[in-house]
């Protein structure tokens, strides 16, 4: 009767292993630097204040909460009482009319929503190499925004994160990112080019090629940009809502005005086939095939690994 037991808990708990190997695959685990583990693990200390900043004060780092200076150009220290920046907290600068220019050094690793949100009087951003994502309205309604440019470092731009920033006159989205959420940049009424660059990994296909990194787009990511004339989307764009592009110029009738300029008829450019092929067929919007070694493609495949030609 012990044996008839022993077997039965034995199984069970051989049962129960392969189940719990079985529920991980295909899930691939976020592997969190050392700097994140002591974001997620620190324990708080204290608020405390200097000139220029209000800040919480954790037990290896520290975490900015508001800034209560009267500089047009404000710099984000590496240290503050001896330990290191690593997060701007959500709404820290919002509503400040006061800074033209930002640089937030590379010790910084988290930057909270609507950090930025309508500081009327931002021209431009230098961001830490080290920040993963933008995140929800992070610089919304920053109306003078002109300068910006994504590290390598940032995989995800959040819902609304750029919305109508209409300093802007072109976006670039480089390679590395993955996501891009909805309304994302929405309303950025005088960018006249998008460009959506290919990034790729490191694994070869079955034809030896490399496997580009999948982008995801949410509607109305880039809409309403009202002035634009070219929008360029590289071919490893995982899915496109309907809604992407609505309004980006070309729904409107391409003989009415935007702020007294008339507004031009957007052309999309893009490979053939391709999910924006496909997108504009659906939609019945103005495409041309970029070819290969043209260039579009140049730009597009910039990020291809140069020790390898694609066959």
């Amino acid at each position: 009767m012990k044996k008839k037991i022993f077997k039965f808990i034995s199984l069970c708990l051989i049962v129960g292993l392969m189940m719990s190997l079985f529920a991980g695959c295909g899930e691939e685990e976020e592997v969190l630097s050392k700097e994140e583990k002591i974001i997620q693990n620190s324990s708080f200390i204290k608020p405390s204040q200097n000139d220029d900043f209000k800040y919480k004060i954790y037990e290896d780092y520290i975490a900015i909460t508001s800034y209560i200076g009267g500089q047009t150009s404000v710099t984000i220290p590496k240290e503050i009482e001896d330990k290191p920046v690593y997060v701007i907290e959500d709404e820290a600068f919002e509503g400040n009319d006061v800074i033209k220019d930002v640089t937030i050094d590379n010790n910084v690793r988290k930057v909270g929503e609507s950090c930025f949100e309508s500081c009327s009087e931002l021209i431009s951003v230098k961001m830490s190499e080290n920040v993963k994502e933008i995140p929800a309205s992070c610089f919304a309604d920053c109306t003078q925004l002109k300068e910006f440019e994504f590290s390598k470092a940032v995989k995800v731009i959040g819902n609304s994160a750029f919305n109508s920033c209409n300093g802007l006159t072109e976006i670039i989205i480089p390679g590395n990112i993955e996501t891009i959420d909805s309304y994302a940049f929405s309303g950025c009424e005088n960018v006249k080019t998008v460009t959506i660059i290919d990034g790729y990994t490191n694994n070869k296909d079955d034809d030896g090629n490399y496997i580009g990194i999948e982008k995801t787009i949410g509607d109305g990511a880039f809409g309403s940009l009202l002035m634009c004339e070219n929008i360029i989307v590289g071919k490893n764009i995982k899915e496109l809502d309907e809604s992407v592009f609505n309004y980006a110029g070309y729904d409107l009738g391409k003989d009415q005005e935007v702020d007294g300029q008339k507004k031009p008829e957007t052309m999309f450019y893009g490979y053939a086939p391709s999910t924006i092929c496909t997108y504009c067929a659906s939609n019945r919007l103005k495409f041309t095939e970029i070819k290969e070694n043209d260039e579009f493609d140049k730009i597009l495949q910039v990020n291809y690994p140069k020790s390898d030609t694609k066959k």
